[in-house]
């Protein structure tokens, strides 16, 4: 399972807390400067979508 796929996998189970801070850096930073785009793509685009209260949809497509 590769990193995009783990991090689908959080949000899809509610365990990941995407806002949080490690070292200073959130989740889509952290994935960034690891140069992760497929993941960077994800985390953006949950982000953007639960901004608009769309979370949910996001979810139950990546679920598929």
């Amino acid at each position: 399972m590769g990193h995009t796929e783990v991090v689908r996998v959080l949000l899809q189970d509610g365990g990941a807390d995407i806002a949080t801070r490690a070292h200073g850096l959130r989740a889509v930073e952290m994935a960034r400067a690891a140069g992760h785009a497929a993941t960077v793509a994800l985390l953006e685009d949950f982000e953007v979508r639960y901004a608009n209260g769309q979370a949910a949809l996001l979810l139950s497509r990546l679920c598929r």
